[in-house]
């Protein structure tokens, strides 16, 4: 009986922080891209290096939160692959893909059997 409550608590936690990750990533995005607007508005005078300084630290506080999603999400994979008895990635179809498209990430995340 643990074991199922351990493995429905893994996929739970799998499940969110596969979300957790992706809505960082999309942050990520954005706070590049408002980077790259303060770094045109400062070349034509209507920003200043606090603007792109602040804009920075935004984007550098995003990322160290996607990473630490990608490490909760990473840990609860394992640990759902474990307590079904599968062993890490045995089996499994995809983990995650990261797809570039048109200057952003993108994450899918599968738990599907291949």
């Amino acid at each position: 009986l643990n074991a199922v409550e351990d493995v429905q608590s893994s996929l739970s936690l799998t499940r969110q922080s596969g979300r957790q990750v992706a809505a960082f990533q999309r942050a990520v995005n954005a706070s590049n891209d408002v980077l790259v607007l303060s770094e045109r508005s400062y070349e034509v005078g209507a920003a200043t290096l606090l603007d792109i300084i602040d804009a920075e630290t935004r984007l550098f506080a995003n990322r160290l939160a996607l990473a630490s999603a990608l490490r909760t999400w990473t840990s609860s994979y394992v640990q759902l692959q474990v307590g079904a008895g599968k062993g890490w990635l045995v089996g499994a179809k995809q983990v995650y893909v990261v797809q570039r498209e048109n200057g952003k990430n993108t994450f899918d995340f599968s738990l599907e059997k291949g």
